[in-house]
């Protein structure tokens, strides 16, 4: 027998949580997840923002359409969720009182992706962007 004394109820020791534990997370933490209503507001008011007082333009919409969305995926890297990515699409058209459908198909992980859309509409124009917010394993 060896002279070594073993307690009697030794509690187990949780290990330190170190960075490299961190780069192997299956997921987001729900603090970082991406927040669909939170968002909607940044975009509507980024929208609201920048189109007050435009007028429709046919020969300039491709240029409002790039820079709007560039401008909204900027607006969204500040909230600063890990490994997300931000997809923006941007629709402007004439408002001549018709209806219009905008649509998306996507693959994606319902756990951790999610989207959501904000409408500008004014007299002379509308405008419709969809945000795809996909989370990178």
């Amino acid at each position: 027998m060896s002279d070594v004394a073993i307690p009697a109820a030794a509690a187990p020791v949780a290990p330190a949580s170190t960075p490299e534990d961190e780069k192997y997370q299956t997921g987001p933490l729900p603090q970082n997840t991406f927040k669909p209503l939170k968002a909607k507001a940044m975009v509507e008011a980024l929208l609201k923002e920048q189109l007050a007082g435009v007028a429709y333009d046919p020969t300039g919409t491709t240029a409002l359409t790039n820079t709007l969305a560039a401008a909204i995926k900027a607006e969204l890297q500040t909230l600063n969720l890990p490994r997300y990515k931000y997809l923006v699409q941007v629709l402007i058209g004439e408002q001549r009182g018709a209806g219009i459908r905008f649509g998306a198909r996507c693959l994606w992980d319902a756990k951790t992706d999610n989207m959501t859309e904000a409408v500008y509409m004014s007299d002379t124009l509308y405008c419709c962007a969809a945000v795809f917010a996909v989370y990178l394993y």
